[in-house]
């Protein structure tokens, strides 16, 4: 995940405090969550990559077949992300001065 963050980084020119990645786990085991497991390595992404965010889905319902959310589900982790998002514009504001730098090819 890491070497393809930063090769798009690269090809379109950005700084990685700019534009910071939002990674959203898997239904949880809680919620009856059959892949829950990957979201130990999920959490693991702003250890590996600074500027990365784990948005959690702890409390989504997840559908029938246990990998997919229900539309509710789905429209909570929108939300989720919003919050992350805003949370993280802040921080990369913090870090660029209030400006968006781009790399000079």
């Amino acid at each position: 995940m890491k070497v393809i963050y930063e090769r798009m980084l690269a090809d379109l020119g950005l700084e990685a405090e700019a534009c910071p990645l939002l990674v959203g786990e898997l239904a949880t085991q809680q919620d009856g969550g059959t892949c829950s497991l990957h979201n130990s390595v999920i959490a693991t992404m702003p250890l590996v990559i600074p500027t990365a965010y784990v948005v959690s889905s702890l409390g989504c319902p997840c559908n029938f077949d246990k990998l997919h959310f229900t539309a509710e589900g789905y429209r909570e982790l929108g939300r989720r992300y919003a919050q992350v998002m805003l949370r993280a514009e802040k921080v990369s504001e913090a870090l660029t001065g209030g400006k968006k730098k781009s790399k000079k090819k």
